[in-house]
Order: C-alpha cells, then sequence, then structure tokens
C-alpha cells in the first residue's frame, strides 16, 4: 500500500485526483534483479477555497503615499504573502501607497493566489494666493497681507512664520519679504514664497548747499526736513552731530553726511566744507652722498621758499638750492602759496655725508680642502656688499657669506666691494687655496740661515682645528724638539745650539674638524 501528499497542489475545496504511483524495489537476495511495481494513490484536497479582501485609507495630502491598503485572506493554506504588483512580495498585509488603482494578489503556503482591485483617493491640490498693501514711514506696521486658499481638506489655518497659525487671514505687517504657510485641517501646507510688502516713503527734506572756507573760520549748514531724529558723520569739527543746523568749523575740506530718520524711513544728504588750507612744504626725499659731492634738493608746496640753515647752499630762496656740506646737515623748508598763505609747519630733509669707506676682508689668505666650509667677512662702514665672483659662495650680496671649497687645486681670490647709499665705495681681497684633506703637509727640507725664508720646520695644517703635538727627533733617536701649537716650527737649534745639517726624523698628531685623528710621520732635511 501506498501513501503521498502533495501540499501545492491548487484545487477548488473537496475536489480530488488520482494518480499512479510506480515503485521499483531491489531483492535482498540478489542485488542485480529489480522488481517493479505500482498502485493507485487518491489526493484529496482538503483546505478551504482561497479568498480575498482588502480595505484602503484615502492620502491624506495630495501628492503624498500616506494611503494605506489593508489586505485579508480568507482560507487556503497559511502563511499568506501579499504583493500590489504580482512581482514583490511581503509578509505584512500593509501597504502605504500614493492615490491610484491598485491590483491586489494574496498567495498562501500552497502558491495558490487570488487578487483584487483597489482605488486609493486624495484631497485636492491645495494652493493659494496673496495681495499686499503698502506700510508708511512712522505708521508702525501698517501694511497689509491677505492670503486666499482653495483645494486641500478645508479648515485652513495661516502663519506667516510657519509656526504660529490663526484662523484670520489677513496680517499687519511692517514692509518686507515674507513668507507665507497656509495648513489645512489634515496639517497639509501649502507655502507662497516672496510676498513683498512695499513701502510709501514720505520723508522729505531740502539739502543744503556744499560751502568753502579758509582755514581756521566756520559755516553753518542748515536743512529742512519733516525727520525726527539727524546724525551728521563725522562728528570732527562740528559744534553738534544731532541737529538740523550745527556749525562746522573743520580744519581741512570735509565731506560730511547726515543721516535723516522719518520713524523707519531714513536717508542720507551729503554736504561738502572745502577747507582752503595753508600750503604744506615738501622738501624731498633724504640725500646720501659721499664727501665732497653736492646734492640738488628738491622743494616743492608754495611760489616762494626759505631753507635754513643756509650754511653750504648756493641759494636759500629757490626751491632747488644746490648743497655741499662738509658733514651730516638736516635742512628746514617752509613756503609761501600763491594766495600769501605761509605753512604752519616745515619739512626738514637730511643729506647724510659718508666718509671715505674702508673696507677690511678676513680671512684675507688662507688654505683649505675639498667641501670644507668657512665663513668669509667684511667690515666697513658700508650698508651692501658684493662679493665676486660669486662661485661658491652661499650668498655674494651678505658681509659674511659661507665659501664652499671646490676642486683640490683651485686657487680662489674674491673681491668684496662695500658701498653706501650715497654710492660711496671700497674693496677688499681674500685669497683661498683648495689642498687635498683634511691632512697635515711637511716640507722635506728647510734652511734656518735667517733670510727670511723656509727657517723653520712645522707642519702645515688643512682641515686641522688643534696640533696635539709635533715632534723632531735626531739620528740617535733623541728628542730635540716638540710643541703642540699649530704653526710653531723647529729653527733647527737644540738647547740653544744650532744642529748639524743632516736628516731628522719627526713626527706629528692632528685632528680635525670632526674630531678624527691623522697620525704622520716622516724625515726632514735641515739645510745650512
Amino acid at each position: 500500500k501506498l501513501e503521498a501528499s502533495f501540499p501545492n497542489i491548487c484545487m477548488p475545496s473537496g475536489t480530488s485526483a488520482t494518480y499512479i504511483v510506480r515503485s521499483v524495489y531491489t531483492k535482498f537476495d540478489d542485488p542485480n534483479t529489480e522488481i517493479y511495481g505500482s498502485d493507485t494513490l487518491r489526493v484529496t484536497v482538503a483546505p478551504g477555497s482561497l479568498g480575498i479582501t482588502a480595505n484602503t485609507t484615502a492620502v491624506g495630502c495630495n501628492g503624498q503615499n500616506t494611503g494605506t491598503i489593508k489586505v485579508e485572506g480568507i482560507g487556503g493554506a497559511r502563511p499568506y504573502q501579499y504583493s500590489i504588483d504580482g512581482i514583490n512580495w511581503q509578509s505584512d498585509s500593509t501597504f502605504n501607497v500614493p492615490a491610484g488603482s491598485y491590483n491586489v494578489t494574496i498567495r498562501d503556503a500552497n502558491l495558490c493566489a487570488i487578487s483584487q482591485s483597489v482605488s486609493v483617493t486624495e484631497p485636492p491640490v491645495m494652493a493659494g494666493s496673496s495681495s499686499t498693501s503698502n506700510a508708511s514711514c512712522n505708521g508702525g506696521n501698517d501694511g497689509r497681507i491677505t492670503l486666499t486658499a482653495s483645494g486641500g481638506n478645508g479648515g485652513f489655518l495661516y502663519s506667516l512664520d510657519g509656526q504660529n497659525f490663526q484662523a484670520s487671514n489677513i496680517f499687519n505687517v511692517g514692509p518686507g519679504n515674507y513668507t507665507a504657510t497656509i495648513k489645512d485641517n489634515l496639517g497639509c501646507v501649502f507655502t507662497i514664497p516672496n510676498i513683498v510688502v512695499d513701502l510709501t516713503n514720505d520723508l522729505n527734506f531740502t539739502a543744503p548747499a556744499d560751502a568753502t572756507i579758509c582755514e581756521g573760520n566756520s559755516t553753518q549748514l542748515t536743512i529742512s526736513s519733516n525727520a525726527l531724529q539727524y546724525s551728521w558723520t563725522p562728528s570732527t569739527g562740528l559744534s553738534s552731530a544731532s541737529v538740523s543746523n550745527p556749525t562746522a568749523s573743520p580744519t581741512s575740506t570735509t565731506n560730511y553726511n547726515v543721516r535723516l530718520t522719518y520713524g523707519r524711513c531714513t536717508a542720507d544728504v551729503p554736504v561738502t566744507v572745502n577747507v582752503n588750507p595753508a600750503p604744506i612744504p615738501d622738501a624731498g626725499a633724504d640725500g646720501f652722498i659721499c664727501y665732497g659731492q653736492n646734492y640738488q634738493l628738491q622743494g616743492s608746496g608754495g611760489m616762494i621758499y626759505s631753507w635754513s640753515p643756509a650754511t653750504y647752499l648756493d641759494d636759500a630762496t629757490k626751491d632747488n638750492p644746490l648743497a655741499n656740506p662738509d658733514k651730516t646737515t638736516t635742512y628746514l623748508l617752509s613756503v609761501t602759496d600763491a594766495n600769501g598763505c605761509r605753512s604752519v609747519i616745515s619739512d626738514a630733509v637730511t643729506i647724510d655725508v659718508t666718509p671715505p669707506i674702508q673696507v677690511s676682508a678676513f680671512p684675507s689668505d688662507t688654505i683649505t680642502y675639498q667641501g670644507d666650509q668657512i665663513r668669509l667677512l667684511a667690515i666697513s662702514a658700508a650698508t651692501d656688499y658684493l662679493w665676486s665672483p660669486a662661485l661658491g659662495l652661499s650668498d655674494p650680496t651678505i658681509p659674511d657669506p659661507v665659501f664652499t671649497a671646490g676642486a683640490v687645486g683651485d686657487i680662489m681670490l674674491y673681491k668684496v666691494t662695500g658701498s653706501t647709499r650715497a654710492g660711496c665705495k671700497g674693496e677688499a681681497y681674500v685669497s683661498i687655496k683648495v689642498y687635498k684633506g683634511p691632512e697635515l703637509y711637511v716640507p722635506t727640507g728647510f734652511t734656518p740661515n735667517g733670510d727670511g725664508r723656509n727657517d723653520t720646520f712645522f707642519p702645515f695644517p688643512v682641515g686641522i682645528k688643534n696640533i696635539k703635538y709635533f715632534r723632531v727627533f735626531n739620528r740617535w733617536g733623541q728628542l730635540i724638539y716638540s710643541t703642540n701649537t699649530t704653526n710653531d716650527g723647529w729653527d733647527g737649534k737644540f738647547g740653544g745650539q744650532d744642529q748639524p745639517n743632516g736628516v731628522y726624523v719627526w713626527t706629528v698628531e692632528g685632528l680635525t674638524q670632526d674630531n678624527k685623528v691623522i697620525n704622520r710621520r716622516g724625515t726632514v732635511t735641515l739645510i745650512r
């Protein structure tokens, strides 16, 4: 007897179907032999028929998706799945949707499905409009906005800030740009932006005429207006900055502005008081000359000129006298203009006289090694320096550039020129030779005969910061000279006695700039 169930068969309730079930068996004692058999199986659909109901809720505000469809299944095999497009399924029986027509489908655990068409409605589109009337200057909030609403769900409320609502559609406001919000009884809103309430400006005035005075005099500035407040700027030279008719006594030409205020309305009225000032002398730029040179003064600012002191000037009453001072001198200039007004201040000009310039450069002659750096130094009364050539220098325009030694064998001769702003110049020279180093160079012979040349024997240091010892021995190994002072040498004597011609042994130890020890040993020939 065979039994089977078919859970995925969708048939009306109470109906049945007959199926032939074929079975294959294998003999227990003969695994290679198969026995075939068949039987009849009747399948009866047990559940009740599948049904569907759907309820809808309308969209609250036009254009939103706040409408709902609630689906309920009847019969069939649970659990159910739900869909409103036949493609996407969910276990939740509620759908949030916008307004429209939908075909709702439910299917049970046997994949039996049934559909129903439903419609979700929405209220009319909300709309609104506004009208305005102007506000006045001194009338407070006497402008008006009137709002009109339609559509939606009715029961309208109105607001100009989106927070505080009122039943009245009329607002009394001042001038400005407003945004209105209309809300119905379901909270649907409609916004009206850029509602402009204009201003009717009834501020009036008569502007004063510009005035011209001489320095030290005054004039009265009078303005006729219905303004309630007056504010003058700047207040410099005014008897009062808050009246309609102040007295003005500026010391120079001044552009005044008076702000008139009438309620919320304002106006800015300019007026200029021109002042004929006393002339201002200009003695020109300071001068810089070398001793013995001339300097042409360049005065301006008037018609008549007076320089003081008159010393070293060819004419103290003209605008551009020729000056030939022998020391630094300051001259004062006073002028008178075409109106006969004399300057109340004087202008000064200084002629800086530079004495002959002397330049010293260090080190004047030196020896270094490849890659070593030496700071050069020029000393003088100069303000500007120029080293040439610039090769190997960190900056050829400063008094103390750093020299970086080049190739072994280079001999560099640098000229430094110092100059002042007046053009006075002086020169100095530095000679630098580049040896292989750091090293201790020791001659092979010397002649201590008192002729001033090659009279002493000493190691020549290149890149050595100090000598630990320098020693000389005779042929019997006796120490006859020792020193630890750089560039100190043996004069060919021992115990005050001249030593004979011959070969002597020397040894030396030095310390480089980076603290490395250098030891050298050799012989020297003494020749008299």
